[in-house]
């Protein structure tokens, strides 16, 4: 009885150890990985050039300095560092199909005469045609092309606007000081210290220096437009910060078709595009109109009641 029991067992542990080998492959080699697209180390990349071909060819030039991003060409202006970085990772992605060049026609895979280029860290990646039979298009490397994602070619293909910094006053910027023609709010050298109203214009909501100040301090646009403005343009609102002499100039410009509004700095040739709700608070100071329309209705009341007890 107990000889059998043994027997078993061991034909079990046999039989467990023969199926794990057979599931694990121990033997067998481990899974090549896919080669990326472009063998670079996100992190010490210090320039990346695209270049777009075409009746005029244009470039967009993004470089890292002391950390930050920044665009310097067509302009010179901060950039928005997470697309920077999401596109270097998409020229690192790891591809599943590649093959050498030898003597295939590149037209026919749009790599002949390229639309876009980019030149990272020593390597040239150019993007050609969409592959016929997947989500993929073709991309040339040196002697080799390689399949990659659709997604490449949205995150690189878009203008120049599409790097700049969304937020409106640099986020590493401390405000001091916000002046228009018709108020000063400022605050003192604290960063936490609250905003005071200095001079005013009409009356003004009871944290109206407050509202503005941190209006500014969080002012993100939804979208930036490649337009300056070249007329003769007002200056609206002047906002001063503790590390520059002098202030950030800003002019709100008015309501485009889609319901947002144009604001602008003379000094760059792009504007913002900010909800009207956003705009309102950046560039005014006055009391909400429901605001004065509750005061005018309680004015209205009271002078009502007023005269019903004079003439009861």
């Amino acid at each position: 009885m107990r000889r059998r029991l043994i027997t078993n067992l061991v034909l079990l542990v046999a039989v467990v150890v023969g199926g794990a080998l057979v599931y694990f492959e121990p033997w067998a080699e481990p899974p090549k990985k896919q080669p990326r697209l472009a063998d670079l180390e996100a992190g010490k990349v210090e320039r990346v050039t695209i270049t777009r071909s075409g009746e005029s060819t244009k470039q967009t030039v993004l470089v890292r300095k002391d950390g930050a991003w920044a665009l310097s060409e067509p302009f010179a202006m901060p950039a928005e560092s997470r697309q920077v970085e999401t596109l270097l990772e998409g020229l690192r992605q790891r591809v599943k199909d590649h093959f050498p060049i030898g003597d295939r026609d590149l037209g026919a895979f749009g790599l002949k005469q390229p639309s876009l280029r980019i030149d990272v860290a020593g390597t040239t990646i150019a993007l050609g045609d969409k592959v016929p039979t997947e989500r993929a298009m073709y991309a040339k490397v040196g002697e080799t092309i390689y399949t990659v994602d659709t997604g490449l070619m949205r995150r690189v293909d878009q203008p120049a606007t599409g790097y700049v910094a969304r937020n409106l006053v640099p986020t590493d910027a401390q405000i001091t000081r916000i002046e228009s023609d018709s108020f000063k709010v400022a605050r003192d050298g604290d960063p936490e210290a609250n905003w005071r109203v200095i001079e005013k214009t009409g009356s003004v909501a009871k944290d109206a220096g407050k509202t503005l100040g941190r209006a500014w301090e969080s002012a993100v646009a939804s979208d930036v437009e490649g337009k300056q403005y070249t007329g003769d343009l007002q200056v609206d609102v002047r906002v001063y910060t503790a590390s520059r002499d002098q202030p950030y100039r800003f002019a709100r410009l008015g309501t485009e078709d889609d319901g947002n509004v144009a604001v602008t700095r003379p000094d760059l040739p792009v504007r913002y595009l900010v909800s009207e709700g956003m705009a309102d608070r950046l560039f005014s100071l006055q009391k909400p109109q429901k605001s004065q329309d509750a005061s005018a209705k309680a004015d209205q009341s009271d002078r009502t009641g007023s005269s019903a007890r004079d003439k009861s």
